[in-house]
């Protein structure tokens, strides 16, 4: 099977959009998990740094007991198929981080409301 590039986003393309229009969208609802997190679309959390996004997560204006800044974000964009390349410098490890990459179905029962981890990397403890 042959593919085609469909869909592909790089530095401020990631987000502010690429020439379709397309671009990702910041969560800015409470923490659905009930976490210590302060979901929002924090400006200064996300550079662009080499023509790379770097997001990052509150760490030195953080008060320790308070919800911490981080991004969450999501895109509207569908898919029926397809091969989904992730180009990753560094994910952050650690206790109380959770980087992730899913897909998620659009369904109401499974597997149609189902999710796929491509990335999931939850409160790793070592050293």
């Amino acid at each position: 099977m042959a593919y085609t590039l469909k869909d592909s986003w790089t530095g401020n393309e990631f987000i502010k959009g690429n020439e379709k229009g397309d671009k990702w969208s910041f969560f800015q609802q409470p923490d659905p998990t009930h976490g210590q997190v302060n979901y929002g679309k924090w400006n200064e959390l996300i550079k662009i740094v080499d023509g790379k996004i770097k997001i990052e997560v509150e760490s030195e204006s953080y008060k320790p007991g308070a919800k911490r800044k981080v991004i969450r974000i999501y895109t509207e964009k569908k898919y029926n198929e397809g091969l989904f390349i992730i180009d990753l410098d560094h994910i952050p490890e650690g206790m109380a981080v959770w980087p992730a990459i899913w897909l998620l179905g659009t369904g109401v029962t499974w597997p149609e409301n189902g999710e796929i981890d491509i990335i999931e990397g939850v409160n790793s403890t070592e050293t």
